[in-house]
């Protein structure tokens, strides 16, 4: 009713455009759905915006607007109400209407507000992008869930969108990494052979240690001669610095067998992001590595290069102490920035700005990036090198994801990556299901930390969310089984045509919040806030529960069986569609 309320305003505002010399079509019109039936049971202060705009009374222009809104059949009446309120009577059984939709539309109800062709975007989601320097864990599958999410939401309204994973596949982080796993493989051979410090910890470092060792036909990679100078050099790292001198040592003297270490371990590591990455439901189709953006083929520059060279012409980098600078400060920042330390190895700001600037190029409308918190700061830094390499900032867009803890019985559970403690996002879903994962993470603003409740995910009761509106498809689809069982049958055009006998206080206000659907994925598609569907389906739960523990639905008279009938299918349906849209299943029983 909302939407057919928003066309007819539309159509009388269109008449009063062509009257004014002010340009009206960009007016954002909103419906607001009533509690009391006084001011009926929507209205719209569409006249109270038009006054400012047009500097006429907004009686006048109210009065103008109704005249103008055509006729429509579910509608009793439409009022001014002072200052300048429009407000909607619906008939008695009007509401019951959206039923008809529901079940006519099926899958496709709720992208009533498809884009039209020339209003679809290209649109680039990436998320995720953890260093694989180890297994996913539950901050990563928060973000995941976002990303994927809302991806979908996206591709339902008609959007071309491609979903991306940037794998950070050089640097230090990954030099650590190999560093931690080849020392737990010289102390499979040595257990007297010390941990460096600051290495990575986890077992899963001990478990990639043991696949090299199955795989390698010599024994120690480190060569003999060198242990002594080894167990040295580990001795004396003190500070997170002091790894670099280790990371130096192993690369002299293993030379080529480092990187093949290194290369056999992102392999792994990648390979089981994706795995986790697939339980959860999340379908990236591109993965873009770090080390293509200097890497020259056909003995054309790198992209690196391009980008150095492009910033060097335009003055926005210079030379200082042996390092290359970006002129960040050109631009607000409070200092300038280093994209090339002095011994030659770009930051992960260079590889951020080559990054991005290769994904300009690829023609995307929209650019989304989904980060954690802590890369609030980053942003600008970011936008300013979009702006120096005469791109539009505007295209790019960045949703921030809060942290998300773990508790169980009622604790935070303590997690660290680099020292090895945290849970997996792999374990997460062996504990509480995977659907239940990807709907606990996307069950709250993005910008809110989220307290994932181990213990209520795995509960079967209304005070778990997604357990209630699973239970909501279950109990409908058992309605059905019983009818059957009964030897009765369910008649579409009768339920159809006797919908106005559904006129009660709870099926009308079921029917109200099965009209709402289509705006909700509209406003959490642009908003960029997937949990309003969430919101939405709890909501739609809780109301069908309620009304299926007060009412019977297979009653004798055959009129009003098949009426309720007819809106348990839209229920139903609805429910079905969201799920599928925040890529989760409709159980026929549980």
């Amino acid at each position: 009713m909302k939407k057919e309320i928003k066309e007819s305003l539309n159509i009388a505002l269109s008449s009063l455009d062509e009257k004014s010399k002010v340009d009206l079509s960009s007016t954002e019109i909103e419906i607001k759905e009533n509690k009391g039936k006084k001011f009926g049971d929507y209205s719209t202060n569409l006249a109270l915006i038009l006054a400012q705009k047009l500097k006429i009374e907004p009686e006048k222009i109210a009065k103008s607007l109704i005249k103008k809104i055509p006729a429509n059949p579910s509608l009793e009446k439409i009022e001014f109400a002072k200052p300048g309120f429009i407000n909607f009577f619906v008939k008695e059984g009007g509401h019951s209407e959206i039923l008809k939709a529901i079940n006519r539309e099926k899958e496709d109800f709720g992208l009533s507000f498809k884009s039209s062709p020339n209003k679809k975007k290209k649109i680039l989601i990436e998320y995720v992008s953890s260093n694989p320097t180890g297994p996913l864990h539950v901050g990563h599958g928060r973000g995941a869930a976002f990303g994927s999410v809302l991806s979908s939401i996206l591709r339902a309204l008609g959007h071309a969108v491609d979903e991306e994973y940037y794998v950070n596949d050089q640097g230090r982080q990954v030099d650590i990494l190999t560093v931690s796993v080849l020392i737990r493989y010289e102390q499979l051979l040595d257990n007297k052979m010390p941990f460096p410090e600051g290495c990575y910890q986890g077992d899963y470092i001990k478990l990639y240690a043991k696949k090299i060792s199955k795989l390698k036909k010599e024994n120690h990679l480190v060569p003999p001669s060198k242990k002594n100078l080894l167990i040295t050099e580990i001795k004396r790292i003190k500070k997170d610095e002091d790894l670099d001198i280790l990371i130096k040592f192993l690369k002299e003297n293993l030379k080529e067998r480092f990187h093949e270490t290194k290369k056999f371990i992102l392999q792994e590591i990648i390979s089981s992001i994706k795995l986790d990455l697939k339980k959860l439901g999340v379908k990236q189709n591109l993965w873009f590595k770090e080390t293509t953006l200097y890497r020259s083929l056909n003995k054309k520059p790198s992209l690196m290069n391009k980008v150095k060279t492009s910033l060097k012409k335009t003055g926005f980098i210079y030379e200082k102490e042996g390092a290359l600078w970006f002129k960040s400060t050109k631009f607000n920042d409070d200092k300038d920035r280093v994209i090339e330390k002095e011994n030659g190895q770009a930051t992960y700001f260079a590889s951020d700005i080559a990054y991005h600037f290769d994904k300009y190029q690829r023609g995307y409308d929209k650019i989304i990036n989904v980060w954690g918190a802590d890369h609030h700061g980053y942003l600008p830094r970011v936008r300013s090198a979009m702006l120096a390499l005469k791109q539009d900032p505007k295209k790019l867009e960045v949703i921030f994801i809060q942290f998300a803890s773990l508790l169980r019985k009622g604790k935070k559970i303590s997690m660290s990556t680099r020292g090895g403690e945290f849970i997996s996002l792999s374990e997460l879903m062996e504990e509480v299901s995977a659907e239940a994962a990807r709907f606990f993470f996307i069950n709250s603003k993005a910008e809110q930390h989220l307290d994932f409740d181990l213990d209520l995910a795995k509960e079967e009761s209304k005070d778990n969310p997604l357990y209630y509106v699973q239970y909501a498809h279950a109990r409908i689809c058992s309605v059905f089984k019983k009818l059957n069982s009964e030897n009765k049958k369910y008649d579409y055009d009768l339920g159809k045509k006797n919908i106005s006998i559904l006129s009660g206080d709870r099926e009308i206000g079921i029917q109200k919040l099965l009209s709402q659907f289509p705006e909700v994925i509209l406003r959490a598609a642009n908003n960029y806030e997937p949990h309003l569907i969430c919101y939405y389906l709890r909501n739609l739960a809780s109301s069908f529960h309620s009304y299926y523990n007060e009412e019977r639905f297979l009653v004798e008279n055959e009129e009003e069986l098949q009426a309720r009938l007819f809106m348990l299918k839209a229920i139903k349906q609805v429910l079905f569609n969201g799920l599928s849209l925040l890529g989760l299943s409709s159980p026929t029983s549980m």
